[in-house]
């Protein structure tokens, strides 16, 4: 009889504290909002702006609120001795934050789906006070790219082609490491197993490897590689030959055996 008597008493509250929670919660909301809106209001009127009255209205309140952000970059370029040729024309189009926040996604997406000399272009859009640091942080770009669009902006203006006056259209660092690495992939070449026969690079003894295949040969295999990832890179067969590394050799000697059954454990194990 006393278990059922608490059971119900129980029953009984716990809707009432249910209840008290989200009065609660709607209160507490409710305080925020009339806070934020009496500080909005105090913002307009310093810049005399029509009070917030309706809140529903949530057009005409995001376009208040953009006038005051403008408001306030104009007073703080004044403030900063900005000259007014160099403030942005965006006056003209008042923009709201998500409008601004898609312009920005949309520039990104659209740098990432580019190739790699479109991209230089595109970087020299930056703001003027950006660096080279700021540049590569925001659009997630190679050094030699950042400093490439800093120099083409500064030269040409912005959205200039890059020009190469060398001849040879530079290739971007990335698929020279990535070609590099492909020379030294064991279906390519493969490792010596003369335990002296190595160079130095830098100070290091580095392994001769042998090619498996013949220069042309290769390159028809990385042109199938582009391919079938559906990249937008391309190399000739000139650059390709260049940038293999003095490690790897084009002629097998007859008294050197690369199969798979005497390869240099040596090297393996260091």
């Amino acid at each position: 009889m006393a278990d059922y008597q608490m059971n119900e008493k129980l029953e009984s509250s716990t809707p009432e504290s249910f209840t008290g929670s989200e009065d609660n919660d709607d209160s507490e909301h409710e305080y925020r909002q009339q806070q934020a809106k009496h500080i909005l209001n105090k913002v307009f009127q310093a810049l005399s702006i029509t009070p917030i009255i309706d809140t529903r209205n949530t057009g005409a309140l995001n376009r208040d609120v953009t006038r005051a952000i403008q408001g306030i970059r104009k007073l703080a370029d004044e403030l900063c001795h900005v000259p007014s040729a160099k403030t942005l024309k965006s006056n003209v189009t008042l923009l709201t934050t998500e409008e601004n926040e898609s312009l920005i996604d949309g520039l990104k997406r659209l740098f990432d789906s580019s190739d790699y000399d479109d991209q230089v272009r595109l970087l020299t859009l930056s703001p003027p006070t950006w660096g080279r640091v700021q540049i590569e942080n925001f659009f997630f770009c190679n050094e030699w790219q950042s400093r490439r669009a800093l120099e083409i902006r500064g030269s040409f203006g912005i959205l200039a082609t890059p020009t190469n006056f060398s001849g040879n259209p530079r290739i971007n660092p990335l698929l020279a490491d990535e070609i590099q690495a492909f020379y030294q992939e064991d279906v390519i070449s493969r490792q010596t197993s003369n335990k002296k026969d190595v160079i130095h690079v830098k100070k290091q003894l580095i392994p001769v490897r042998f090619m498996n295949f013949t220069v042309g040969q290769a390159y028809a295999v990385f042109l199938k590689k582009l391919k079938d990832r559906d990249s937008l890179e391309s190399v000739s067969r000139g650059m390709f030959y260049s940038l293999k590394p003095k490690c790897v050799k084009i002629l097998t000697p007859h008294d050197v055996c690369a199969c798979i059954y005497h390869e240099n454990f040596d090297f393996l194990i260091q």
